[in-house]
């Protein structure tokens, strides 16, 4: 659910998924080699960890000469293209442009 859209909508929710990654805890699970079973404790948590969070930046592209990070809902919808990359510590993890770009002398 989205409460209220301003533009950048990936990157809020990248922001919400990374702020649940950091907090989510699981129950502690045993495996039984012998038998196959499972036990769930659900008392004993783990913590899950995630070795590089995701961080995501949008930019809205005017021209060839102006670029703007985290644009508004306005600013989306006046520019010639989007473009989002998502990143961790060592790579990036992808780069989204939706549409077209056209160029135009």
């Amino acid at each position: 659910i989205c409460i209220n859209y301003d533009g950048s909508i990936i990157d809020a929710c990248i922001g919400a998924l990374t702020a649940t990654l950091n907090t989510l805890t699981l129950p502690e699970t045993v495996y039984n080699e012998q038998t196959g079973a499972v036990s769930v404790h659900s008392i004993k948590r783990r913590r899950f960890t995630v070795k590089a969070l995701p961080v995501s930046v949008t930019f809205a592209i005017f021209d060839d000469q102006l670029l703007i990070a985290d644009p508004t809902d306005d600013e989306e919808s006046l520019c010639l293209a989007r473009l989002t990359i998502v990143m961790n510590e060592d790579k990036i993890c992808c780069i989204h442009k939706p549409g077209t770009l056209l160029h135009v002398k």
